[in-house]
């Protein structure tokens, strides 16, 4: 095994790391709407604070840190038009988590103690974040799949369907917000 294909090995651990913590949030966070439980919700809330810099960061930044030591070492160059996809999705993903998922949540806990947790501003909160995770786990899906497929400047037909995913995804969180009734939502039942 040469250190090219080392540094890549640790790459992809770092990118599996992070996409598969995302997918199981956005899963557990799936199964909390579902549930329609406040309580639930707050736990895969308590559980992504808890993973966020245990587990989201050090991946991301291990990601992109062994990513470039590849890049540095192996046969490709940083103007290939991949490699600037993958950083500005990288760079994306990583900053909208940074400085928008991270300050929203963090108003979670008082829009809970100040409406309640099946208030309006509470479920209009959890929506939006819901949102945005989910167009930012499926950006960091495309990124993968443009590590893998690698196109260039002749595939077109490959980045316009990358590009047309990532926009009717935005297009659809947009709608959901706008359509979603933030209705005070009934009380749960008291165990018996």
């Amino acid at each position: 095994m040469t250190r090219y294909d080392f540094l890549v090995l640790l790459h992809v651990t770092a990118v599996i790391v992070w996409l598969g913590a995302g997918t199981t949030m956005d899963l557990l966070f799936l199964r909390a709407e579902r549930l329609r439980e406040p309580l639930e919700l707050k736990r895969a809330g308590d559980m992504m604070e808890w993973l966020v810099p245990r587990v989201f960061i050090p991946s991301a930044i291990s990601t992109l840190v062994l990513g470039v030591f590849a890049g540095w070492d192996g046969p490709w160059s940083f103007g290939d038009l991949w490699i600037l996809i993958g950083l500005v999705g990288w760079a994306a993903n990583f900053f909208t988590g940074l400085l928008f998922i991270k300050p929203q949540a963090e108003k979670m806990p008082q829009i809970v103690a100040e409406y309640g947790p099946t208030s309006p501003q509470a479920q209009r909160q959890g929506k939006l974040l819901a949102v945005v995770s989910r167009i930012q786990l499926l950006a960091l899906f495309l990124v993968v799949a443009d590590m893998v497929i690698k196109p260039t400047g002749d595939d077109e037909g490959v980045l316009i369907v990358g590009a047309a995913i990532l926009v009717a995804a935005i297009v659809a969180g947009v709608l959901v917000m706008r359509r979603s009734d933030f209705t005070e939502a009934p009380a749960a039942p008291e165990p018996r």
